[in-house]
């Protein structure tokens, strides 16, 4: 399943295209920077956000096959 989520860049018109997989692992990242935030280690919570993220890469893209 090749579903891409486009993200245009203004900067130089650069343009750069992202997988669904690729944009859960982005969101978890941003969530779990939030979160750290709230706690004061966001760097920590970036790093759990990417970890969840990928965790749940797998677990989707395992479904799919």
């Amino acid at each position: 399943m090749s579903f891409y989520i486009l993200i245009a860049i203004g900067w130089k018109g650069c343009v750069y295209t992202m997988k669904k997989e690729d944009s859960i692992i982005y969101a978890c990242v941003v969530i779990g920077a939030g979160i750290g935030l709230v706690f004061g280690r966001a760097i920590i919570g970036v790093l759990i956000g990417l970890g969840i993220g990928y965790i749940i890469k797998t677990i989707i893209s395992h479904d799919g096959k």
